[in-house]
């Protein structure tokens, strides 16, 4: 029988866990993930990206390599944008590459699709990580990213019968098949991990926000679908293309949220499996520990926070990192229109960079959460990053840390 110890933290900056003093220090951390953790390796990203990341600053990654850093340990971000947890990537990182390609670009390119899936990002590892020393940290974030792949094709398959009583049983019937295999993968490369290097014990996994609070899958999200809908009608694009947006728009509208019910199937399967009780889903070693972020409470309530604050909580800064579409809140531009300059410090004024990534304000105070809550086994003194005014609020209780198996200095 695991024993799990909950600990609930609270959001007041002062507040951290209190430190067990039988913990042993972690000697190195490594970054597994996508675009929620990755550092700056995609600088073909648009504003406002900091420097090649789908945030407008720094991310919460890198504020916990910060402190690993400063002791002179070893840290490595494995993460990517669009990365998945499954094999199956349909990410297109040649768009980063129009052809025709230079022989470094393909060098560049082939290293990015190295690192698209989980599986993927532990065999880069494995093959480059010298000495991780006896108690390395990894961080996994995935999920996000086989949800936006697979769920639009989940719900057409659940939609085609001719019961309309069908659909609802049809419908959670795929997302949580989704959720067990996306969940699955997840798990397997935590084993593969560890049975590369049994030093590899200690994991900080995070779960999913939900991803219909993002403006994708809300009011903006679903007037962009329209818009596009209506542009393609106009123009009288191929009946396929318009087709698709129909779908497109009718999958947004739903009401409830296919996102949410796909977030919380997902989070649910997630914390069954982490506790060896999801069925269908091989079982963590028996000496892996793990501890749980609740991404999905904290940025429920940071947004509500952050609303009241005066932060636009519904609309992104721009559509998309990735699609230069010439709209961003940050482009500076004359009478006429045109961009004449950049005004980076504007993004801070919307919780999300693009349509699904937080900006770099809310990146920070993840990061100064995560740290809070490993207080005691980080190798240095914590030094939390200086906060923002807005931050100082008094806030609730937002998430949960859940300790599998607290591993005991010798």
């Amino acid at each position: 029988m695991i024993r799990t110890l909950v600990i609930t933290i609270g959001l007041s900056t002062a507040s951290v866990a209190s430190a067990d003093p039988g913990l042993e220090a972690f000697t190195s951390y490594y970054a597994f993930g996508d675009s929620l953790s990755q550092d700056d390796k995609l600088p073909q990203l648009t504003p406002p990206s900091l420097d090649g990341r789908f945030s407008s600053g720094r991310v919460w990654t890198e504020y916990l390599a910060d402190v690993f850093n400063d002791a002179g340990k070893d840290t490595r971000n494995f993460a990517l944008g669009g990365a998945t947890a499954g094999a199956e990537n349909t990410t297109p990182y040649e768009g980063f590459f129009p052809a025709p390609r230079t022989p470094a670009q393909d060098a560049q390119l082939a290293q990015l699709r190295a690192i698209s899936t989980f599986d993927g990002q532990v065999q880069v590892a494995q093959a480059t990580i010298p000495d991780p020393g006896d108690n390395p940290l990894v961080s996994v974030l995935f999920g996000a990213n086989d949800i936006f792949q697979k769920l639009p094709n989940v719900v057409a398959e659940a939609l085609n019968t001719s019961d309309p009583l069908e659909i609802p049983g049809r419908v959670a019937a795929g997302i949580g098949a989704l959720a067990s295999e996306t969940v699955g993968s997840i798990v397997s490369g935590i084993n593969k991990l560890h049975a590369g290097n049994d030093a590899f014990d200690d994991f900080l996994v995070v779960n999913l926000a939900d991803i219909s609070k993002t403006p994708a899958f809300g009011a903006w999200g679903i007037g962009a679908a329209q818009a596009e809908l209506d542009a393609l009608i106009t123009a009288g694009a191929p009946l396929d293309d318009i087709r698709a947006a129909a779908i497109q728009l009718e999958f947004l509208s739903a009401d409830p949220s296919f996102a949410k019910l796909a977030s919380l199937a997902f989070n649910e399967t997630l914390a069954a499996a982490l506790a060896g009780v999801a069925p269908g889903i091989e079982t963590l070693d028996e000496d892996i520990q793990i501890s749980v972020f609740d991404q999905a409470a904290f940025l429920e309530d940071f947004i509500a926070t952050s609303a009241l604050n005066g932060i636009n909580v519904s609309e992104p800064c721009t559509p998309s990192f990735t699609a230069n579409a010439g709209i961003s809140c940050v482009y500076v531009t004359d009478d006429a229109g045109n961009i004449i300059g950049l005004d980076l410090p504007q993004a801070e004024n919307f919780f999300f960079g693009d349509s699904v990534h937080p900006t770099g304000f809310v990146q920070e105070e993840f990061g100064r959460r995560v740290i809070a809550s490993l207080e005691g086994q980080m190798p240095a003194p914590v030094p939390l990053p200086a906060g923002l005014p807005l931050l100082v609020v008094g806030l609730g209780a937002f998430g949960l840390i859940a300790r599998r198996k607290t591993k005991r200095a010798a």
